[in-house]
């Protein structure tokens, strides 16, 4: 157990409630029978959090000065840095007179509490929202003191987001269908007299540009469409890292599928037989319905060059390395090397979306073309294998997802078999049979409420607070004296403040403690503080 699941988010604060204590007395009233033990508002600390990052660079330069041997810069520093810790304390001090953000963090004494406060409707209108407290490393600070009060704006924001994915898979289905004509060169080089000369290339060369052009391009595509999507994303306001993932995921898998599926399918089917619809456009759709199997080859192509690209660039990690090595190189002190040669943070989203578009890819074709299969196979098993073991033993994970993953990955799969399903009615319906339609029409609804059903059963693992009845139990399990000791130690921690308040001044290079919990059977209380690992001959001079 953890401070989490005792805590609640309160978000839409009216500005007039900007203490602990005026909010403390507004809900006291909503949870009667519920012990409060604190109420933590959000506060602007932009000011302090500049300081910070300040007092970071000047401890960095001493560093480098100290390797350097330069003692009168160290002096130097070390004046500008006693400034700096003296601005800090100072700003400290004044921490509950900093602006409120309109959120504040309610920790209860007992679990069942703080899940039926997370529960409950504290009024009508578009003030006042609750809901569970995400794990304090997972917060996302920035975006509580952005998220809009008014219900307008967050609508204003939504509508934004839809109309700029939307706009992106437009523009993106675009170049990928100018892309898919590489798939035929000679078609190209009597249309448009620019790149006249195609046809005199090697047999081989032309074999290999119009067999992986359009996938290379579809590739390249992609590498740029990550950032940009999880800058969308970013914007929606997300309150936790985990809530972000899970929502670009989600996005990113879409924009995948119009994007590598549908634009792949609908564009190379055109190009394999425009002569033939041109001249019997009564039966184009039944001419489509025939090219659908081989259109399997360029997704072939596609998963065999993403095994080959990205699992390999997982195994080796080249990339990373040479992002590193370029990082130590300009270094200027040991703190610098030592952070330049950190692993990077685990994909989730990213590498989730990839994985279930393979999936999908599959679910699409095996029907028409099984010989998707055992490629589609092999990269699961690869990738598995792969991932696994980075994200074991290589990957830092900033924020844990207690399984949060799970109910959005299964909703994913099953959603992408829903859609090979409806793939093969369309299928089976451009070769006229309509009656096979009729039988295999209840499969997309039935597996659409398998989905609903697997979902709904693990949506509590979105949530960090359990279910009521086990929170129940917990409650009766745990010792109350580790209890308020957890909950002491939590406050100690500065845990429901940005991270700028737990920095150690003395040492401000080494993480954040990170969370206390109460493991075991008996509920005793355990401290998983980390920090940063430095050299005590380094730390002593910082």
């Amino acid at each position: 157990g953890d401070c989490a699941q005792y805590t609640i988010l309160l978000t839409k604060i009216p500005s007039q409630y900007n203490t602990g204590s005026k909010i403390k007395q507004w809900i006291e009233p909503k949870f009667p029978g519920y012990s409060i033990y604190q109420v933590q508002p959000v506060r602007k600390v932009s000011g302090l959090k500049e300081e910070i990052d300040r007092l970071k660079r000047e401890h960095l330069l001493r560093a480098t000065a100290s390797e350097n041997h330069d003692s009168e810069k160290v002096k130097a520093l070390s004046s500008n840095i006693e400034e700096i810790q003296k601005n800090i304390y100072l700003l400290k001090d004044q921490y509950e007179s900093l602006d409120a953000c309109g959120a504040a963090f309610v920790t209860f004494t007992s679990v069942a509490a703080a899940v039926q406060a997370a529960n409950t409707p504290l009024t009508t209108g578009d003030t006042w929202e609750a809901q569970p407290a995400p794990l304090p490393d997972d917060v996302l600070w920035e975006a509580i003191c952005r998220t809009p009060q008014s219900g307008t704006a967050r609508e204003g924001i939504r509508a934004l987001t839809v109309a700029l994915i939307t706009g992106m898979i437009l523009l993106w289905a675009i170049l990928l269908a100018a892309g898919g004509a590489l798939s035929n060169l000679p078609e190209l080089d009597s249309k448009y007299k620019w790149i006249n000369g195609v046809e005199r290339l090697p047999e081989g060369v032309k074999a290999i540009i119009e067999g992986f052009g359009p996938t290379v391009w579809r590739l390249l595509l992609m590498l740029l469409a990550k950032p940009l999507l999880r800058a969308i994303c970013v914007g929606t306001v997300p309150l936790s890292n985990s809530t972000l993932e899970r929502r670009f995921m989600t996005t990113y898998y879409i924009f995948l599928v119009v994007n590598i599926y549908f634009i792949t399918l609908v564009s190379t089917s055109i190009i394999l037989t425009i002569e033939e619809i041109i001249a019997r456009p009564i039966d184009t759709l039944k001419v489509l319905g025939g090219e659908v199997p081989a259109v399997s080859f360029p997704m072939i192509h596609y998963i065999i060059l993403q095994g080959l690209a990205s699992q390999a660039s997982a195994i080796a990690r080249l990339d990373g390395l040479a992002i590193a090595l370029f990082y130590i190189a300009i270094a200027g002190n040991a703190y610098e090397r030592r952070d330049a040669a950190k692993p990077t943070r685990f994909e989730y989203g990213a590498d989730l979306a990839a994985v279930c578009l393979i999936w999908t890819i599959c679910m699409c074709y095996m029907t028409v073309s099984p010989l998707i299969l055992p490629f589609g196979l092999a990269y699961l098993v690869i990738d598995f294998c792969v991932r696994k073991y980075n994200l074991l033993y290589v990957h830092v994970l900033h924020f844990e997802t207690h399984g949060g993953f799970w109910p959005v990955l299964a909703s994913t799969a099953l959603n992408g078999l829903v859609l090979g399903q409806m793939a093969l009615l369309v299928i089976i319906g451009l070769k006229q049979g309509y009656w096979e339609q009729l039988f295999l029409l209840p499969l997309p609804f039935l597996t659409s409420l398998f989905n609903h059903y697997t979902y709904m059963s693990g949506k509590p693992m979105l949530s960090p607070q359990p279910p009521l009845a086990t929170a129940m139990e917990l409650d009766k399990r745990r010792d109350p004296y580790e209890v308020k000791k957890l909950l002491q130690r939590s406050n100690e921690l500065n845990l429901w403040k940005q991270p700028c308040m737990r920095v150690d001044i003395a040492h401000p290079l080494k993480d954040p403690p990170s969370i206390a919990y109460l493991g075991g059977q008996e509920g005793k209380l355990s401290s998983s503080l980390t920090s940063l690992m430095v050299d005590e001959k380094f730390v002593s001079y910082l």
